[in-house]
């Protein structure tokens, strides 16, 4: 199967409930392995590569088995029907402590990176390089202007990045302490308090009352329009980054497994973000 059709296979799958997981198929050693949702029944391991569709790990029905069996008295004996799955079921990995943190520390970023789109941020196809996080993808601050800020920030760390040239390639270096702005001095301090305290004493103005009719008024239609858009801007950032960690994922070989891993989770919690999103765009647009 072509890579750009292995991509696909694997987004609709993961749009369906699959979960993408960190092992790599041991027929191909290439494509990360996915596991049938949860609710399904038996657990099914499927390779987007290897098997044709998640329909040939099901074992065969009583119909199929009567009709392949029936013969006439004149043909030759039957063959044998084989029981065998035409693509060996999988037993899931078994669940340790290490497994859960990582289940939960997914399902955390997930949640915190939505929150992120819907502020403005944008997420990238690069993953945080410590070895605390799991394939969580950074996410980059809006800035006015409509220019690219430098910064990009981890969701479950808190550590800043940015890009640097080393030895002629990009690198992600943590910003230093050094790098924010510094904390103003005690006379300015004494200053800015002395300030507000005459500020305070000094008797209020009356305020005019306001309209409130000709105030509300147009909040309250450019509420949902705003709302929409940054919901459509961030589906958009979504699925541009979902095309490219399934690019990334094809470009790697089973040589890294590491790198397969991470990049089969980022691509993981981008999935799950896109679904909230829409689920927040198709309740906006009922309401």
């Amino acid at each position: 199967m072509a890579t750009a059709d292995v991509s696909q296979v694997l987004a609709q799958r993961m749009l369906q409930g699959w979960v993408l997981l960190d092992e790599t198929c041991p027929n191909c050693h290439r494509i990360p392995l996915m596991r049938s949702p949860k609710a399904a029944t038996p657990v099914v391991l499927f390779c987007a590569s290897c098997d044709a569709g998640p329909e040939s790990v099901r074992p065969p029905t009583a119909e199929s088995v009567s009709s392949s069996s029936h013969f006439s008295r004149a043909s030759t004996p039957p063959t044998e029907v084989s029981s065998a799955l035409s693509s060996p079921v999988f037993a899931p990995p078994p669940v340790t402590e290490e497994s859960r943190r990582r289940a939960e520390q997914s399902d955390i970023a997930s949640a915190e990176i939505g929150r992120r789109l819907l502020k403005g941020y944008a997420m990238l196809g690069e993953i945080c390089p410590s070895d605390s996080c799991f394939g969580v993808p950074l996410v980059r601050p809006p800035k006015p202007g409509g220019e690219k800020d430098p910064r990009k920030e981890c969701v479950i760390c808190g550590t800043v990045y940015h890009t640097e040239m080393v030895s002629g390639a990009e690198r992600l270096v943590s910003e230093k302490p050094d790098d924010a702005p510094s904390a103003p001095s005690k006379g300015k301090n004494r200053e800015v308090e002395t300030e507000v305290v005459e500020e305070e004493e000094s008797p209020p103005e009356p305020s005019k009352p306001l309209k409130l009719q000709t105030v509300q008024q147009p909040l309250i239609s450019s509420a949902p329009s705003s709302l929409l858009s940054a919901l459509d801007e961030s589906a958009n950032q979504l699925e541009s980054t979902l095309r490219g960690l399934s690019s990334r994922l094809a470009a790697l070989t089973s040589k890294d497994p590491s790198s397969i891993g991470a990049v089969a989770d980022a691509i993981s919690k981008v999935v799950q973000a896109l679904h909230q999103v829409k689920s927040l765009q198709h309740a906006e647009k009922n309401t």
